[in-house]
């Protein structure tokens, strides 16, 4: 299915950049498949290696003309490369063989019919119509155009189908479980509470990792996120949400201990103005009357 999307890609929008790309990528295969001691092919392989770079950083008003030379000698490298794995002297097993040949077919492929994209064809013709400022705005929405349809296909191809796979091998019971025992926490935690201080404090430290735990999950599978991905994203986050709902629920408690800090001091303030404030009563010396003896 994807080779068969890949092909509809290719007529409608097609760069040296991909075409460089997926030579890279069946090189990379290639190199796998060979013994690390056989060294004439891996010669060879260095050799379109750079041969390939040059393909890919070639400008200028020679480019068409120097492209076609470089394709014919990558063209040329790969029946020598070929040859060469086959005089190796390496007893390769045949599927190794196999996808060795399957991986050189591709590159001849790319390198026999490098044709543009329609994407492609048009900006060439307007190349030599607007000027070049207005051609690079259209050369870069182009490329927007580009981006946005290889990340549907990657959507539709690959994540879509991983994603189906996850659920055939059992993901949506543990994800449903999940959410249920994040539930189950705070219900439980609230349930132990004996006063409204510790009922927010459960609601706080056990809720928002609960709900954010299934905001996660809702928006991992709605972008079709799975496998090792979807596993390193999902313990993440519960990481900070954990990290959040206690750094919430301190905050709560500073705030709490200030406010009531505030008050005191405002109620102590207040009772020493009061004091300050009543008069002063000046106590009279008593007078001591002497009574004459008998």
């Amino acid at each position: 299915m994807r080779k068969g999307v890949g092909t509809v890609r290719s007529e409608i929008t097609r760069n040296i950049d991909d075409n460089y790309k997926e030579a890279k990528e069946l090189l990379d295969g290639i190199s796998r498949c060979l013994e690390p001691i056989d060294k004439s092919s891996h010669d060879c392989l260095k050799l379109l290696r750079a041969k390939l770079l040059l393909y890919k950083k070639l400008s200028g008003p020679m480019e068409v003309q120097f492209r076609e030379q470089v394709n014919n000698e990558i063209l040329s490298g790969l029946k020598i490369f070929t040859e060469t794995v086959k005089n190796s002297g390496m007893k390769y097993e045949p599927k190794t063989l196999e996808t060795i040949i399957e991986g050189v077919q591709g590159m001849e492929g790319i390198f026999t019919t490098a044709n543009k994209g329609e994407m492609q064809e048009i900006l060439t013709i307007y190349k030599e119509l607007l000027p070049k400022g207005e051609y690079k705005k259209l050369r870069k929405q182009t490329e927007s155009v580009s981006e946005a349809l290889d990340k549907a296909i990657k959507t539709e191809t690959d994540d879509f189908f991983d994603k189906l796979r996850d659920l055939k091998l059992g993901s949506a019971p543990t994800d449903v479980m999940s959410i249920l025992i994040s539930l189950g926490s705070v219900g439980l935690a609230l349930g132990l509470a004996d006063n409204k201080d510790e009922r927010t404090s459960a609601t706080l430290k056990y809720g928002i990792p609960a709900v954010g735990g299934i905001a996660t999950a809702l928006v991992l599978t709605s972008n079709l996120v799975s496998g090792f991905t979807g596993m390193g994203l999902g313990l993440l986050s519960s990481l900070l949400l954990n990290e959040m709902g206690d750094g919430v629920d301190k905050f709560r408690k500073n705030v709490i201990k200030h406010k009531e800090y505030v008050k005191n001091q405002a109620e102590l303030a207040q009772k020493e103005e009061l004091a300050k404030s009543e008069p002063v009563l000046e106590e009279k010396p008593v007078e001591v009357q002497e009574t004459e003896k008998a």
